[in-house]
């Protein structure tokens, strides 16, 4: 059976960060169809997604708009993408229309695990074999581990530091 398609759906303000999710999924097997939120009502009954990705602008009641639009045009879960920091926004909006919500920077092996998990609950023939996310795994991770020197009155300690 063909993979899962994933829908993307972007808004003017950051394509380039569309362009990288779309990238990842790609990379990891799935079949991924990117629009612009102009685009959507044409796009949207052609492609039939089985997910989609909302990569939100930050206007948080045209955020709310937009993945509402969504939900009544199509039955497909959603992960929205955005940069709030607003905890209330951020559980206003997956409890009234996204299945999930992801803070940008966006780590890629996430954003794909997340796919997955959804997807594998709802139309598990759908998701592609794990073997094809080994070009994700091959990016770098971040800065390496080091190592600090923390000492109380009489001991003494050695503490890697783990940037997440």
């Amino acid at each position: 059976m063909e993979p899962a398609t994933v829908l993307i759906v972007a808004t003017g303000k950051d394509s380039g960060d569309a362009e990288r999710v779309r990238r990842d999924l790609l990379e990891a097997g799935f079949k991924v169809a990117a629009v612009r939120v102009e685009e959507l009502q044409q796009v949207l009954p052609a492609v039939r997604p089985a997910l989609v990705i909302a990569n939100l602008a930050d206007g948080q009641a045209g955020d709310l708009d937009l993945c509402k639009r969504i939900t009544g045009m199509c039955p497909a879960p959603i992960i929205a993408i955005g940069s709030a920091a607003d905890e209330g926004y951020i559980i206003a909006m997956v409890e009234e229309v996204v299945d999930d919500y992801m803070t940008r920077p966006v780590n890629p092996l996430e954003l794909v695990a997340r796919v997955r998990s959804i997807l594998r609950r709802i139309h598990p023939e759908l998701v592609p074999d794990r073997s094809n996310i080994r070009a994700l795994q091959a990016k770098p991770a971040g800065q390496p581990a080091r190592k600090r020197r923390f000492a109380l009155p009489g001991i003494l300690h050695h503490f890697t530091r783990r940037d997440s």
